[in-house]
């Protein structure tokens, strides 16, 4: 059989078990039996249990193939509810082992922080095989086990430091560590390095050996990797020669992903999250120009999405490239000024830039003024960034970048409402290369295209959370999964 025709043949056989009526309703039983509701048991977990370990471990070999993408990641999805689903009522499958498999499934359908957050329930820490046969010796097994569990916890330092330098070794265990200490390197440090081929060794080995569950788990993780490669930080930042010769990006990437500090102390080793890969809303917001383009946009995605960070590489991206000058950060209330100061400082403090905040209404102090004149950013109210307007007009020079967040308020009807437009209005004839960043989570799709009509003269200029490129502009794609309850 020719491959393609193979290909073909899987993709059907997933989309036909996605669409079967007992699965579906099994599925669907499975939930009910979550939430105790009374009715009458048909499900069968082993049936499910097959249906699932088919159709995740074959969109796991499709996306290798780079093929039906959203199938493969409906499927995953669905692979990883039924997995958690499992985690909590299976009567003949281990719980925690569920769990691990069920974050595995998020993280590769683009939900990583379903996944982290299901790892940081886990019971036992870390999980481990248990075996009543004295003959099977599972140290080699739990430990390939222990590295997935850091890397679903996202702590790739702590992980690297957990690598075995046993020189006697076996075959299986050997080619497994080469493969992640050459992904950790290139996670940590940006290093070029071939993970991806030594990480297919390791998977055929275990494969050839027949440990089912162990070559599952490397499926899975061989899966990850090659989803690495698409959402890396390291690849989707240095996207020209400019960024990847800078040691200020540099810099600030590996505060990413080593997560060193905890304000101005060392972070415990056990405390680090390592941010090595990109969300999907963010990687739209690469594609979309945001780091390349010299325009204006409207960042329209629901709460949760990873906003505050595209505003912040936007920030020192304009920081880098035009030095000498400054941004403002338009937010409505005190404490959201006081948690976006907090954020935005964690990392551009640590580069050399200042951040300041000012609150209040209408009044300017001595301390105050010696803030503005040294901050590189500085957040604000509308109310604030109106009265400097009004009283210093000569510190806008140097402005030439503006982030509004919660830009929706502009459709209440409010004083504030007003004086908000009208400040974008006067800002924007004042300074003529002013760049803007306009942010709502609760904005209809419909009006993100007005207002990006009307700061950018364009009504394309709308970077949205979609799960898939073409998926329609009222699609609002979440790193979790929303569980409503009535």
């Amino acid at each position: 059989m020719e491959k393609a025709i193979f290909l073909d043949n899987i993709g059907k056989n997933i989309s036909a078990i996605l669409s079967d009526y007992h699965f579906n309703n099994y599925q669907k039983q499975l939930v009910a039996k979550k939430l105790q509701a009374p009715f009458n048991k048909t499900y069968d977990e082993d049936y499910l249990w097959n249906k699932i370990l088919y159709i995740s471990n074959n969109s796991c070999i499709l996306i290798s193939e780079s093929r039906d993408k959203k199938l493969t990641t409906e499927a995953l999805k669905i692979s990883a509810q039924i997995y958690e689903n499992f985690s909590e009522i299976s009567e003949k499958y281990d719980r925690e082992y569920c769990l691990i498999l069920s974050a595995l499934c998020y993280d590769l359908a683009g939900y990583s922080a379903n996944a982290f957050c299901m790892l940081k329930s886990l019971k036992s820490n870390p999980y481990n095989f248990k075996t009543i046969d004295e003959k099977i010796d599972t140290k080699t097994d739990n430990y390939i086990l222990s590295h997935i569990q850091q890397i679903l916890l996202k702590n790739i330092f702590k992980a690297r430091n957990k690598i075995s330098n046993d020189k006697d070794l076996k075959m299986g265990l050997r080619l497994f560590n080469e493969a992640i200490k050459s992904w950790y390197q290139n996670i940590l440090d940006g290093d070029d390095t071939d993970f991806l081929s030594k990480i297919q060794d390791a998977y055929r080995y275990y494969l050839k050996t027949f440990n089912i569950p162990i070559s599952h788990l490397l499926l899975l993780l061989k899966t990850k990797l090659e989803k690495y490669d698409e959402r890396s930080i390291w690849k989707n930042l240095n996207y020209d020669v400019s960024i990847t010769n800078n040691p200020i990006w540099n810099k600030y990437i590996k505060l990413l992903t080593y997560d060193f500090y905890d304000e101005n102390k060392i972070k415990d080793i056990n405390g680090r999250i390592s941010r090595f890969e990109l969300w999907i809303s963010q990687q739209r917001a690469i594609e979309k120009g945001i780091l390349t383009e010299e325009k204006n946009y409207v960042i329209q995605m629901p709460t949760s999405t990873g906003k505050t960070f595209i505003a912040e590489i936007s920030i020192l991206n304009h920081l880098i490239k035009y030095p000498g000058e400054k941004c403002i950060y338009i937010a409505p209330f005190r404490a959201l000024i006081n948690e976006k100061e907090i954020e935005l400082g964690k990392n551009l403090s640590k580069l050399g830039y200042s951040i300041s905040s000012l609150s209040g209404s209408y009044e300017i102090d001595e301390f105050q003024d010696m803030t503005l004149r040294e901050s590189d950013v500085l957040i604000a109210t509308p109310e604030k960034i109106d009265l400097l307007l009004r009283i210093n007009p000569e510190y806008f020079e140097n402005i030439s970048f503006m982030v509004i967040d919660e830009g929706h308020i502009l459709g209440d009807i409010s004083p504030r409402s007003s004086l908000l437009e009208f400040l974008i209005i006067r800002l924007k004839i004042k300074i003529k290369p002013l760049r803007i960043l306009f942010i709502s989570a609760v904005m209809p799709y419909l009006n993100a295209n007005e207002y990006s009509l009307w700061l950018s003269g364009q009504k394309e200029n709308v970077i949205r959370s979609l799960l898939h490129k073409d998926s329609p502009p009222n699609e609002e794609w979440e790193p979790t999964r929303k569980l409503i309850g009535k």
